[in-house]
């Protein structure tokens, strides 16, 4: 294979530039550049419904230089004619390249300027200088273009250029923010090559900077994640070592599929991420990506944990949120403390770690494949800290805790769930969160809670429907109805499945109405269960058409009951019992 065919034609228009002739030139047949690399006997143009193996040998190495994706199958057809004017339009820029080097230098180079006219002395005769006759103005001369036409014809001279040294074809350094022919053929060899799972699309990404690192590394070269002429030359050569796998795309708010719906199951089980694995990318899985992250960062600084687990043990005398839920919704009525989850500082964040929430190659890698550290020690009453919080808050997603226990305090309350944890999965009920324990609870097979009822709303029955579970842990048995009147069509109440739900004031004061109801029961934010109404704190000032409205919708959102309904739900119904409003 010889090497002479884009040095001849790039010097042929050096040649034209500076005003030599291209027959003065000494140019090798084109022809006998294919017949070598070819190995045949004769060497023919290749168009349009051209066929055989010289259209395949022509397939192969468009491939190889990255210009074409199509199948190998000998014919020239339209996939083949795009790749070749694609090529064709690369050469274009490389001759461009070398003109405009061409009249940089010309227009350096200083034009020799005219020799001063002498200046007669004094005692000298007199010289007569004539005045010459103007000169025409000179016409510019056009500046020299790219010679190479775009047809999509593989005429011999092209073929010359294809089967030439690769390494001639170098344009210029590919790195992050390029867009172009010349980040396209990288990242089609990248995909042929097994690296990059993303489209060439001409924009060199943070996706095809990751691949050409992984390229880089696995081929023995310089990991910089720039294609400088030394990464292309081996990228763009027969021994080129493909990669095992594509490399993770980089994943953010918006993105979506099934390797997104893999680390949303992922982040789920190990007590980063509140929610459902969807397949979007949403802000539920960007609080979990950096939840991951910040607490891989303590993971990897030891000193920081040491920090934070220098807390009181065993058996302190700790309240956390799951514990005072309560006592917080009976002192401020107009709150629902069960749909709120408290403000944690991590001990990263408190030396001014920030993360990203974005899911980078590396991080999906130590996720999805090396694993994440389940289990580091025993936690128990009287600790806090980032364990805590990724125990609580997959606690909170298996359906043990409420939103407001995961406030990273090892109390009373999350004592209680770590029992009824063990229980559900046939273990001693200690309350201790030791390692068998985090290993159970930090896995696909750890069985969620089941609540004694679930409740349902209809909001074209106006009716209340209680559920018990059967004994597959379904709600099938129902077990109580309830007329209510739920809200107007002008203030309607809010559909959806919510279960950050729970006990509220035995009596609650509605300041914007001026009225009162029995057995508060939050349903989510200001939305509950509770009574009929009352003009003041005393059952003798019942307002009587709220009972009368009953069957019908009559309220600002929330679900009215009967004193002895809305009783009973108050009494019967745990934190966190699930609610269906449909």
């Amino acid at each position: 294979m010889k090497k002479t065919a884009v040095w001849l034609l790039l010097a042929m228009l050096l040649m034209t530039a500076v005003g030599v002739g291209a027959e003065e030139m000494t140019e090798s047949d084109p022809a006998e550049t294919v017949r070598a690399a070819e190995n045949i006997e004769e060497a023919v143009e290749l168009r349009l419904e051209s066929r055989g193996k010289q259209v395949e040998d022509l397939q192969r190495r468009l491939s190889l230089l990255g210009f074409y994706t199509g199948g190998i199958d000998g014919i020239y057809g339209g996939n083949t004619s795009q790749a070749v004017k694609e090529f064709e339009e690369y050469v274009r820029l490389l001759e461009q390249r070398t003109l405009d080097t061409l009249m940089g230098a010309q227009a350096a180079t200083p034009s020799p300027k005219p020799s001063a006219a002498p200046v007669p002395e004094e005692n000298d005769v007199p010289v007569v200088v004539e005045t010459p006759e103007p000169t025409p103005t000179a016409v510019p001369t056009p500046a020299p273009t790219p010679r190479t036409s775009v047809d999509g014809t593989a005429d011999l001279s092209l073929q010359a250029v294809i089967y030439g040294d690769a390494d001639d074809l170098y344009l210029c350094d590919v790195t992050r923010g390029l867009n172009g022919l010349a980040a396209r053929r990288v990242q089609r060899r990248l995909v042929a090559l097994n690296y990059l799972n993303d489209a060439a699309d001409g924009i060199f990404g943070v996706n095809s900077q990751t691949a050409l690192a992984a390229f880089q590394v696995s081929n023995g070269l310089d990991e910089t994640g720039v294609a400088d002429r030394e990464t292309q030359k081996k990228l763009f050569s027969e021994d080129a070592i493909p990669g095992k796998k594509p490399v993770y795309n980089q994943l953010v708010i918006g993105s979506s599929g099934d390797i997104v719906k893999q680390v949303q199951q992922q982040l789920i089980m190990l007590g980063f991420m509140n929610g459902s694995a969807s397949g979007s990318y949403d802000k539920a899985t960007q609080s979990g990506v950096m939840a991951l992250e910040t607490y891989l960062y303590v993971l990897d600084h030891p000193e920081l944990k040491l920090k934070q687990t220098s807390a009181p043990q065993a058996g302190a005398d700790m309240v956390d949120g799951a514990e005072n839920a309560e006592e917080l919704a009976a002192a401020d009525p107009e709150s629902n403390p069960y749909g709120v989850l408290p403000e944690t500082v991590s001990a990263a964040e408190s030396v001014g770690f920030e993360p990203t929430g974005v899911m980078s190659d590396a991080l999906q890698r130590r996720l999805l494949e090396d694993g994440i550290l389940v289990y580091s020690d025993v936690l128990r009453r009287g600790d806090s800290g980032d364990d805590v919080v990724r125990l609580q808050r997959r606690l909170y997603g298996l359906g043990y805790l409420t939103a407001s226990g995961v406030d990273g305090q090892f109390g009373g309350g999350t004592e209680t769930a770590v029992k009824r944890f063990q229980s559900r999965n046939r273990m001693e009920q200690t309350g201790i969160a030791d390692q068998v324990t985090q290993y159970t609870l930090f896995s696909m097979e750890a069985v969620k809670s089941i609540k004694p009822y679930q409740i349902k709303v209809s909001l074209s029955d106006q009716r209340v429907y209680v559920y018990a579970p059967d004994a597959q842990d379904n709600y099938t048995i129902l077990k109580k109805t309830f007329v209510c009147s739920t809200g107007t069509n002008d203030h309607p109440t809010p559909k959806g499945t919510f279960r950050n739900t729970g006990r509220g004031a035995r009596w609650h004061y509605f300041k914007k109405f001026k009225c009162w109801a029995q057995y508060a029961w939050y349903i989510e934010e200001d939305i509950m269960f509770h009574s009929v109404l009352y003009d003041e704190r005393d059952e003798s000032t019942l307002r009587r058409a709220s009972v009368s409205a009953l069957g019908h919708k009559a309220s600002h959102g929330c679900v009215r009951l009967s004193v002895e309904d809305a009783k009973w739900i108050w009494d019967n119904c745990a934190s966190g019992t699930t609610v269906v409003v449909y």
